[in-house]
């Protein structure tokens, strides 16, 4: 019996568990409700988080979730989406194997097909053996210029949902409910949405309009600048090639201007395609019963969505 992921929830489930290292204004990254333990300590996005050893052997089974809102201020336009998981779904899945660090103020994910096999696809047809993803019913974000609800379907799946319009301007509080379903509840949170950075820059230039390329040696270096903001500056580099998914998410304080990719992560993307998005950040993990779930805004500036290929 498995859990079935999306390559959507997948990619948000890593992302989104990764994010919350070093980048909670509020309370650093505490887990409430569950002590003092940070989102590292747990295991979700430290070193071992998403893997925990190596292919065969055993872990302790880390639960989270993601629940998240992003605005693209370039296109008008907002996307809400979540999802829940566990370490040993993702580790125990048929020819998936993965492995999580952090270095500095990045956490590396990495997960690899093995066997000859492929990560699992929600959007086949489970079979039999399928057990439903764990869901905290319907989740609910308001405080936006439209309420949004995320809706879990008979599969335990998140579909996201998205809007034509900037969901905040100026300074907004964002409520985060959910219903409780499969697992309970997390408490009714709020986040102070985050407003935008401008004038981003790589390597001292501006990069080339989406969907044009930038050009980056594995060798390096690699680095961003960007002027404004408050709160935190989240960067995530994604690259999936051949069977083998590399997901790093940096975060630093936005009065940083400047954050440095470590040449860690550098070295585990393959030559080809990645992809970049920049933006300010703001998150809290809370708990739904056993599952340390994140709860994060973004709002992406113009020209946040950049195209490299790695030489």
């Amino acid at each position: 019996m498995i859990i079935t992921f999306s390559k959507r929830s997948f990619a948000t489930l890593v992302l989104a568990t990764t994010l919350a290292v070093g980048c909670d204004d509020e309370n650093d990254s505490s887990v409430d409700g569950g002590g003092d333990a940070s989102i590292s300590e747990a295991g979700v996005a430290g070193t071992g988080g998403l893997g925990g050893t190596a292919a065969g052997g055993k872990s302790a089974d880390t639960k989270f979730g993601s629940v998240s809102v992003d605005q693209a201020l370039s296109s008008n336009s907002y996307r809400a989406s979540a999802a829940f998981g566990s370490s040993q779904g993702l580790q125990g899945s048929p020819g998936l194997t993965c492995t999580s660090k952090t270095e500095g103020a990045c956490v590396i994910s990495v997960c690899t097909a093995v066997d000859g096999g492929v990560a699992p696809d929600a959007d086949a047809t489970p079979d039999a053996g399928a057990v439903v993803a764990p869901q905290v019913g319907r989740i609910d974000i308001t405080g936006g210029v439209e309420p949004v609800a995320i809706v879990p379907d008979a599969t335990g799946q998140y579909a996201a949902v998205s809007g034509t319009k900037v969901l905040w301007t100026g300074a907004t509080k964002l409520t985060f409910k959910a219903v409780g379903g499969t697992i309970a509840a997390f408490p009714q949170t709020e986040l102070e949405a985050p407003l935008g950075i401008t004038a981003i820059k790589v390597n001292g230039a501006a990069p080339p309009a989406f969907p044009a390329k930038a050009t980056v040696a594995k060798a390096g270096p690699l680095s961003f600048m960007w002027t404004g903001g408050s709160a935190q500056v989240s960067l995530s580099v994604v690259q999936s090639l051949g069977g083998r998914t590399v997901a790093g998410v940096c975060t630093v304080a936005a009065s940083a201007a400047t954050l440095a990719v470590p040449a860690t992560l550098l070295k585990e993307l393959s030559p080809g395609d990645a992809i970049t998005l920049v933006g300010q950040s703001v998150s809290k993990t809370v708990m739904a019963g056993a599952y340390a779930t994140t709860l994060s805004a973004l709002t992406s500036p113009d020209n946040s969505l950049i195209l490299m290929t790695v030489q």
